[in-house]
């Protein structure tokens, strides 16, 4: 068996590929807004562009609001909360929870490191017995140097 490669078109030169790869900041490197649909704002449309801090923010929105097993040709994008949801809200529980973030986000974004966690039982926050939790990330951008706070409710 050989190895054989076609090349269609011209081979650019080394200068031109350094150009391409260090063409411009990382900040014009568009991403797509999440939700798809802002209510809030139908000027930007559906499939909304974003960039910045921004689009690391809409990044791990779209993974942790993402369910086990939703992602067509990517099964293990996202994380199956709804295992938690009826659960009483123990240390062994925020536990699992934490390590589920941590590892599907070095996975699915590693640019972002998270420095503070923290699980709230919404039984705790609202009084009215509703199960589900909150999440509070305290995330760091390597690509943008920059920190931002999410925090994502996950409820039946």
């Amino acid at each position: 068996m050989t190895n054989t490669t076609t090349v269609f078109g011209n081979i650019p030169s080394r200068t031109i590929k350094d150009s391409i790869i260090n063409r411009g900041q990382r900040d014009s490197v568009k991403g797509v807004r999440f939700p798809l649909f802002d209510t809030t704002n139908s000027a930007g449309g559906i499939f909304g562009q974003i960039t910045g801090i921004s689009r690391t923010r809409s990044e791990i929105d779209q993974l942790l609001g993402t369910g086990g097993d939703e992602r067509l040709m990517l099964p293990n994008f996202g994380l199956n909360f709804e295992q938690y949801l009826f659960e009483p809200m123990t240390d062994e529980i925020k536990i699992n929870i934490k390590r589920d973030v941590v590892t599907a986000m070095s996975e699915y974004i590693p640019d972002a490191k998270i420095q503070g966690i923290d699980i709230t039982s919404l039984d705790d926050t609202s009084g009215y017995g509703i199960p589900g939790f909150k999440i509070k990330l305290k995330v760091f951008s390597l690509e943008f140097q920059a920190g931002t706070d999410i925090t994502v409710y996950h409820r039946p």
